[in-house]
């Protein structure tokens, strides 16, 4: 019991860590400083965009709700999506955004095991967005590092869209990436000789593409696709928007490179939700372009707050209404339900 308690607090305790330890070292005077001295307005307009990113993946989750059939309306399927930002928040990796199966179960009449595939599916898309922007990022930062940025610029463009072009090919054409997927996973994952770890990876990938037999065309596997990547394109903005704002003057495809890598090193999953191991990352990688630490940790800490923490507090009050009470249905039966 103790050791699940400690598993439990470990993550947030890690992110309070590196954060304290980030602002000692800085001065909790010189990041307060950098807070005050941020663009306001510009602040006030990241925080629409954040709603707007909200409304945006509703839309992309009511498309894979809807393509089983079922007609949610856009009123719950946006509280969900504020309750997943909310439960993501709180966990390590976001994991907790998989808790939106129960909802859409509850309030959809959705097996519990459909529901579950929906949520997996909206997950991964994000995940496929932000390795291709993070293949961009890290190309780029080695480049930059190197001195050999104008020829590795233009090779790291190449292999991003070439990642995002094989992604879509993977999704479209659902029989061949059902089959390379689950080839290139089994050699992959039995490197580490555990059975059970390669029996996981299939399950993934079954789950995956079983939810994907419910979308009856490819029209909504591109709106899908499409919708992801516009997503993950607003988060970039939002983010050049508030590096901007704490007077951080840098190249669009500069802070895309460093944040996207930055967000890559924050999926490692002993944060809550990346805090701390991003806030880390970002303050060492805008140390190469000479960027004051004190306003790149005081850029970070407000993406945070304004991309997350903020759309998490409207989940979590949305979450004491009757409307999104869980009802504890026992286990997954034949069914699925």
């Amino acid at each position: 019991m103790l050791r699940i308690r400690l598993r439990t607090y470990v993550p947030a305790l890690v992110s309070i860590s590196i954060l304290a330890a980030l602002v000692y070292f800085l001065g909790i005077d010189n990041v307060i400083n950098a807070f005050f001295h941020a663009n306001k307005g510009i602040i006030t307009i990241t925080l629409l965009l954040s709603l707007f990113i909200v409304f945006l993946r509703s839309f992309r989750l009511k498309r894979l709700i809807d393509s089983g059939g079922i007609e949610s309306d856009v009123k719950n399927v946006v509280g969900i999506t504020f309750i997943g930002v909310f439960l993501g928040a709180i966990t390590p990796s976001r994991i907790g955004e998989t808790g939106r199966a129960f909802f859409i179960r509850n309030l959809f009449g959705i097996p519990l095991g459909e529901s579950v595939s929906i949520v997996f599916i909206d997950k991964v898309m994000d995940l496929l967005m932000i390795f291709s922007f993070a293949i961009y990022g890290l190309i780029f930062c080695t480049a930059f590092t190197l001195g050999s940025f104008t020829r590795e610029y233009a090779i790291s463009l190449f292999f991003s869209g070439a990642f995002l072009i094989f992604t879509f090919w993977l999704l479209t054409d659902q029989n061949f990436g059902k089959r390379i997927l689950l080839s290139i996973s089994s050699r992959f994952f039995l490197l580490f000789r555990r059975k059970y770890i390669v029996d996981k990876a299939m399950g993934f990938i079954e789950l995956f593409y079983s939810g994907f037999t419910k979308i009856k065309t490819k029209k909504t596997i591109v709106t899908i696709f499409a919708i992801s990547l516009g997503i993950w394109i607003l988060n970039m903005v939002q983010a050049y928007m508030i590096f901007l704002a704490f007077n951080i003057n840098q190249p669009f495809k500069v802070v895309v490179a460093f944040f996207s890598t930055a967000v890559l090193v924050g999926i490692i999953p002993i944060t809550l939700s990346g805090i701390g191991t991003r806030d880390a990352a970002i303050v060492f990688l805008f140390s190469i372009v000479n960027v004051s630490p004190q306003d790149a940790l005081g850029a970070s800490i407000m993406i945070t707050l304004v991309s997350s923490l903020f759309v998490a507090s409207i989940g979590a009050a949305l979450l004491n209404k009757s409307t999104y009470k869980i009802e504890y249905r026992g286990k997954i039966n034949d069914n699925g339900h």
